[in-house]
């Protein structure tokens, strides 16, 4: 297992579609972060590529901040 998460995701869904995309590395212990499951994707031999939860939903928790 990885010690970092590399994350995307939209963060704005209604910015342009190539400006609603989140980019963030958060530390694997997280309170809050949890992976679901691992899947492979067609062409991608040898990357892992999983589902993660990232805190509970409506909850709008920050569940990692550094400034």
């Amino acid at each position: 297992m990885a010690d970092y998460l590399l994350v995307f995701c939209v963060t704005n869904p209604t910015r342009p579609p190539r400006s609603r995309l989140g980019r963030f590395v958060i530390p694997r212990p997280t309170p809050g972060v949890s992976v679901e499951g691992d899947y492979t994707l067609l062409a991608m031999n040898g990357a892992i590529v999983s589902h993660l939860k990232l805190g509970t939903s409506g909850s709008q928790r920050i569940i990692w901040s550094k400034i």
